[in-house]
């Protein structure tokens, strides 16, 4: 996959220097190193996957939070109570 990459990158950055492209941060020079390069090219990729990612974290989050608004927690809390009571009843001793 990287060599792929590293590929890709040399291939736009020729056809890049062939249409005169020269202000490109991603842009291949003689003295740039291929892991650079790549960087260049991957790092933005990535940021974009992670603002997808926090965007639907915060989608399942504000899900979680009205389905917990919406528990019956009186409920719970009585369930809760009675099986701690029977739990402590029913040890040996």
């Amino acid at each position: 996959e990287n060599i792929n990459t590293l590929h890709t990158v040399v291939t736009e950055a020729r056809a890049g220097k062939q249409r005169a492209e020269v202000d490109r941060k991603d842009l291949w020079k003689e003295d740039l190193d291929p892991q650079g390069a790549v960087r260049a090219r991957t790092v933005p990729v990535l940021q974009a996957e992670r603002e997808r990612l926090k965007e639907t974290l915060h989608q399942h989050v504000d899900e979680v939070y009205s389905r917990w608004n919406n528990i019956p927690h009186d409920e719970i809390g009585l369930w809760s109570l009675q099986v701690a009571e029977n739990s402590a009843t029913n040890r040996p001793p």
